[in-house]
C-alpha cells in the first residue's frame, strides 16, 4: 500500500489533491512489547509500549533519549483563586439600560 504525508502529517493512503504530498514507506511491524508511531522527523519509529502506571508519576516519551521517562506529578495544592473585585460604587448597569439610555451615574 502506498502512503502519503504532507508537512509531516500522519501518513494516509490518499491525498486531498493539493501539492506538497510525499510518498512515505509503509510502517515497520513492531515486535512483542513494541508499538509503531509516526514522528516527524524521523518518520516511523518502533518503540517500547508505555510502561504501566506508577503512583505519583506520569510517563512521557523522550525522543532525544529514545526512552520513556517518568515525571513526578506535582503534589502542591492549587493556589487559591483571587477574590472577586469589589462591587461598583454606582451599582450594576444592564445592557437594557445602556440601550434605552436610562442610565444615571
Amino acid at each position: 500500500m502506498t502512503l502519503y504525508s504532507k508537512n509531516g502529517s500522519i501518513p494516509k493512503d490518499h491525498t486531498d489533491g493539493t501539492e506538497g504530498w510525499v510518498e512515505v514507506p509503509e510502517p515497520p511491524l513492531p515486535g512483542p512489547g513494541e508499538e509503531t508511531i509516526w514522528w516527524d522527523p524521523p518518520g516511523w519509529v518502533v518503540r517500547p509500549v508505555e510502561p504501566a502506571p506508577v503512583d505519583g508519576y506520569v510517563w512521557k516519551w523522550s525522543q532525544s533519549e529514545e526512552m520513556w521517562v517518568d515525571y513526578p506529578i506535582p503534589t502542591d495544592p492549587p493556589s487559591p483563586s483571587p477574590p472577586p473585585p469589589p462591587p461598583s460604587p454606582n451599582g450594576t448597569i444592564t445592557t437594557d439600560q445602556i440601550i434605552s439610555g436610562n442610565v444615571t451615574i
